[in-house]
């Protein structure tokens, strides 16, 4: 009979990904308070902040105009996406010498099959920590670690350590023990609607409160998501890490300058978008496969 092979993935996280590309960038910001943001106009937000910029009660979403009454040192720079998806590109070059399973997931995190390597490179705890020293010499950027048997587990370590330490190993088996006292917050999927859901209607705080609940109690609260979540707060998740595709993404960007709600004027702004974006796409001759349109308020 044989014996199912244990997984080995190992995620970094890089805190506030597009402020720290941006410290990185520019030696002058280091430990300073540095924010990324949407623009200069009086709706203007906080895309970014660094950790020295949250240590000053700073966050995402927030006003930049509040932002600057708060703390006089702020460093504000306008959100630069193509910045971000080249050095995103650079850590994932870097990171592909110790695996060829590397999958970008979004800005700042990244996952690392690191399955079968232990011969060639060693533990994986060790390789996990050069690929962290690697990448802080040679981007002076900072990751946290989480290494797991799956990709959501190991996230959820890199999170949780970044505030302690800089790597978390979850051993196998040990996915669910770990997991149970976390925040209902940590876990990925788990945004700030569903929180509130779970905590109203179930009375749950943690992941392992969660996980307790009977499925078919969960499923009259949160429907089809009922099974997911219910997985996910175990611990189990199949999915594999996948290389991404090679694709072409335009980003078209427009704040308001005062709150309104007039349709005409926030429809007539969406035409705009698409517009330039198209314009753009006809200048490089390629064609669109999908849009996309996000609101922020």
């Amino acid at each position: 009979m044989s014996v199912p092979r244990i997984r080995h993935v190992t995620h970094l996280d890089f805190p506030a990904f597009p402020a720290a590309v941006e410290q990185a960038r520019h030696p002058a910001y280091r430990n300073r308070p540095v924010v990324v943001s949407s623009g200069s106009g009086g709706r203007a937000i906080i895309l970014s902040a660094s950790c020295e910029a949250q240590r000053e009660g700073l966050h995402n979403g927030m006003l930049l105009r509040q932002a600057l009454k708060l703390e006089h040192r702020l460093i504000v720079v306008d959100s630069n996406p193509e910045l971000y998806q080249r050095a995103m590109t650079a850590i994932t070059e870097k990171v592909s010498h110790y695996s060829p399973y590397v999958e970008p997931l979004c800005y700042g995190q990244v996952a690392i099959d690191m399955t079968g390597t232990t011969r060639l490179l060693g533990r994986i705890k060790d390789s996990a920590y050069r690929m962290h020293k690697d990448i802080r010499d040679s981007f002076h950027m900072t990751s946290s670690i989480g290494i797991s048997v799956n990709k959501l587990v190991s996230s959820v370590a890199a999170r949780y350590i970044r505030q302690y330490a800089e790597l978390c190993d979850v051993l196998p088996g040990n996915e669910r023990t770990f997991l149970e006292p976390l925040e209902l917050k940590m876990l990925p999927g788990i945004g700030q609607t569903t929180d509130r859901v779970l905590l109203e209607e179930l009375n749950l705080q943690t992941i392992g409160m969660l996980a307790a609940v009977p499925i078919n109690k969960l499923v009259l609260v949160m429907g089809k998501q009922a099974l997911t979540l219910h997985q996910k707060a175990r611990g189990v998740d199949d999915s594999p890490v996948l290389p991404p595709e090679q694709r072409l993404e335009l980003k078209e960007e427009y704040t308001f300058s005062e709150d309104t709600n007039d349709d005409h004027l926030i429809m007539g702004v969406v035409y705009y978008l698409i517009e330039s974006g198209c314009a753009r796409l006809r200048q490089q001759n390629k064609k669109s496969n999908s849009i996309r349109i996000f609101c922020r308020y």
